[in-house]
């Protein structure tokens, strides 16, 4: 029987970006089952552009919020109001690539009892145009990891800061029984329940081929808190302390304390071996490398 989805859009005052992202969500050659968007009292005319896209897609549900709350807030009411087994969290600023739903939900027919699906993404930063590939093909394979994999072969080995975030399809049953997105963890709340649900139930990560495009800007939510990274560990500091208290049987200690170490070297508020030094810069030159042969490739 096949699976079911559902795509749940925050929104406020990403007007300019919503004809773009709700497209890209209605011409996959696998539509979701609903579609709602949700506007966080935008100031802006994106009621007026939003109703627009109604009257040509009518699988368009809009939801009108009675004051600002917050992506988090919001993303988490999406969460409740969805009916689909699995769910998406769509950004107002990013883009679903074509072929992206086929894929997953083809994976999550095969594997109807894992928490996350996810896959590789280019972010593009809008200042400048520039392009990264970002994708977990140095540590897992496509396909289904067990929990322990998740885990040890990626979270442990890759960066503290590294996610995939912009492409998560959730199980929605796991996503609301780990609690959903805690408001306290700001920009890292949806890494964190992704790490929890991933950790708990394994995930299924699609491969190089990236699936979703993702705006990069120091004007957005993630962008702004960011910029002051002394106030950012203090956000991953509550993570981890989460991990030792309210995850405690998921997240082993030797992992939170590396964790801890490699955010703060990451973040420039500790030094960082020369070891570390080194597997980044290969990183960065693995992704730039993916970018091109994307690029060559035409997608």
């Amino acid at each position: 029987m096949p699976v079911s989805l559902s795509v749940g859009i925050p929104n406020y005052n990403h007007a300019h970006y919503l004809e773009r992202c709700i497209t890209a969500v209605m011409t996959q050659d696998r539509l979701p089952d609903e579609v709602i968007v949700y506007d966080d009292c935008s100031t802006d005319n994106s009621l007026e552009v939003l109703a627009g896209l109604q009257k040509r897609w009518p699988l368009l549900r809009v939801v009108r919020g009675e004051r600002n709350r917050g992506v988090v807030a919001v993303g988490n009411d999406l969460a409740g109001m969805a009916q689909g087994e699995w769910l998406v969290l769509r950004a107002a600023d990013d883009c679903c690539l074509p072929g992206f739903y086929r894929l997953a939900l083809a994976w999550a027919e095969r594997c109807p009892h894992v928490g996350v699906l996810c896959g590789s993404f280019i972010g593009v930063e809008e200042a400048s145009g520039e392009r990264w590939m970002e994708s977990a093909d140095r540590w897992i394979d496509a396909g289904f990891h067990a929990p322990d994999d998740m885990i040890w072969k990626l979270f442990h080995r890759a960066p503290a800061l590294f996610g995939l975030g912009f492409t998560t399809i959730w199980n929605r049953r796991f996503f609301l029984d780990a609690g959903g997105m805690l408001p306290e963890l700001a920009t890292y709340s949806d890494e964190f329940v992704f790490r929890c649900v991933a950790a708990r139930h394994g995930a299924v990560y699609l491969g190089t081929a990236p699936v979703v495009c993702a705006r990069a800007s120091s004007a957005t939510y993630s962008g702004h808190t960011r910029r002051t990274p002394a106030v950012f560990m203090e956000t991953l500091e509550h993570a981890a302390r989460l991990m030792r208290t309210r995850e405690s049987g998921l997240f082993p200690e030797r992992y939170v304390r590396n964790w801890e170490i490699k955010a703060r070297e990451e973040l420039g508020l500790a030094p960082m071996s020369r070891a570390r030094q080194a597997k980044l810069a290969l990183a960065w030159a693995c992704r730039n490398a993916a970018l091109r042969a994307t690029r060559y490739l035409g997608r």
